[in-house]
C-alpha cells in the first residue's frame, strides 16, 4: 500500500495517478476541508477513467494530527510525503512552518515506530539555499543563511533535517528537491496559479530564472527512485533552467494572448504589491505578488542536475509541460 499526503495538491495528484496506472494500491490523507474536484479532473483527464478516484482509500487525517496519522500509516509500507504549504505570503507563515516542519516531524516519527516502512519526501531546490546570485547548486549545498532565503525555503530544509535524522534512527527514506513544477494542475494553487494569472491579462514578465521540471517527470523519478530504493541521499530533480519571461511567452502562446511584454520599474513592482494586498483583503485569496516574490522574481538560481540526468531518461520539455497544463485547463475547466 502506497501511502499519499497532500494528495489533491499538484505533485501529489500526479503521483496518486501513476501509482495507479501501475496498478499499485493506494491511500491518501484527507485533511477536513480539503477539496478533492480538482483531482478527480486531473485522474478523468489523465486516464479517461471517471472511476480510477474510486480507486483510492482515504483517511481523514492531517499530518498535524498525530492519531490520524497513524491510523493512516498502519496500513502503508510505502509514503510519498507531498503535504506542505507553498506560500510567499506572510499572512501564512505560521501555518506553513507548522505543516512543512512539525508535520514531516510526525510523519517520521510515525514511520520509524511502524517500522518496515520506506519514505519519499518531497522537498524543493529552495531547500538547498541561496548564496549569491548566479551560485551554482546541487545535491550537496550546505545549508547558509542568507536574505535571499525565502521562509518556504527555511521551512523545507528544516523539515529535511527530520527526514535525516529519521535516517539516522534507522528510517529508509528518499528526498527528492524538485525546481518549480509545472503541468496539469488546479489552477488556484501553487505554480499554475501563474496560468491563472496571466489568464486574466497580466502583462508584467520578471526578470529571474530557476530551475523546473514537469509534473509527470517528478511523479515517475520519486516512484522510480523507491522502486530502485535509493535510500540515504537526494536529487535535485530539475529538467531544465528556464527564463521566467521564457516561460510567460509559452503560457501567453498556449492561451492565444499577447505575451506579457512589460518589464516592471521598481515602483510599478511595489504599487503591484499593494494592489494584491488589497485584493487579498477584498477577495480573502492570497496574494501572488509579495515581498518574497518580487525578490525572487529577479534573481537567476542555477542548479547542478547531473544526477537527475543519470537516472532519468527523455524528460519532458517545460514548453511541453506548458501546452498539457492549458488544454488541461480547457478541457476541466473551461478555459478558452
Amino acid at each position: 500500500m502506497n501511502l499519499v499526503t497532500g494528495a489533491t495538491g499538484l505533485l501529489g495528484g500526479h503521483i496518486l495517478y501513476q501509482l495507479l496506472a501501475k496498478d499499485q494500491r493506494v491511500a491518501a490523507l484527507l485533511r477536513s476541508g480539503s477539496q478533492t474536484e480538482g483531482l478527480k479532473k486531473l485522474l478523468h483527464h489523465l486516464s479517461g477513467d471517471n472511476k480510477l478516484y474510486e480507486q483510492i482509500k482515504w483517511f481523514d487525517g492531517d499530518v498535524l494530527d498525530v492519531p490520524s496519522l497513524e491510523a493512516a500509516i498502519e496500513s502503508a509500507d510505502h509514503i510519498y510525503h507531498c503535504a506542505a504549504v507553498v506560500s510567499y505570503n506572510k499572512r501564512r507563515r505560521t501555518e506553513m512552518y507548522r505543516v512543512n516542519v512539525e508535520g514531516t516531524t510526525n510523519v517520521v516519527n510515525t514511520a520509524i515506530q511502524k517500522q518496515g516502512i520506506s519514505l519519499c519526501h518531497i522537498s524543493s531546490i529552495a531547500a538547498l539555499g541561496r548564496k549569491a546570485n548566479h551560485d551554482v547548486l546541487d545535491e550537496h549545498a550546505e545549508w547558509q543563511h542568507s536574505e535571499l532565503n525565502t521562509h518556504y525555503g527555511i521551512t523545507k530544509n528544516l523539515s529535511e533535517n527530520e527526514v535525516w535524522r529519521g535516517m539516522e534512527e534507522g528510517l529508509d527514506a528518499l528526498i527528492v528537491n524538485p525546481g518549480l513544477i509545472v503541468g496539469p494542475g488546479d489552477p488556484s494553487r501553487s505554480s499554475i496559479a501563474i496560468f491563472e494569472k496571466l489568464h486574466s491579462g497580466f502583462s508584467y514578465y520578471p526578470d529571474g530564472s530557476t530551475g523546473m521540471i514537469s509534473a509527470r517527470d517528478c511523479a515517475a523519478f520519486c516512484i522510480q527512485e523507491m522502486e530502485l530504493k535509493r535510500f540515504g541521499e537526494r536529487t535535485v530533480a530539475v529538467s531544465e533552467e528556464i527564463v521566467l519571461k521564457e516561460l510567460f511567452d509559452w503560457i501567453c502562446e498556449a492561451l492565444g494572448r499577447n505575451a506579457a511584454n512589460k518589464k516592471p520599474s521598481n515602483v510599478e513592482m511595489q504599487f503591484a504589491r499593494y494592489a494584491e494586498w488589497i485584493k487579498q483583503l477584498i477577495t480573502g485569496k492570497d496574494a501572488l505578488v509579495t515581498k518574497e516574490t518580487l525578490m525572487n522574481s529577479k534573481l537567476n538560481f542555477h542548479y547542478n542536475n547531473q544526477k537527475f540526468q543519470e537516472r532519468f531518461s527523455n524528460p519532458q520539455t517545460i514548453r511541453s509541460a506548458v501546452l498539457d497544463t492549458v488544454n488541461f485547463l480547457r478541457a476541466a475547466y473551461g478555459w478558452n
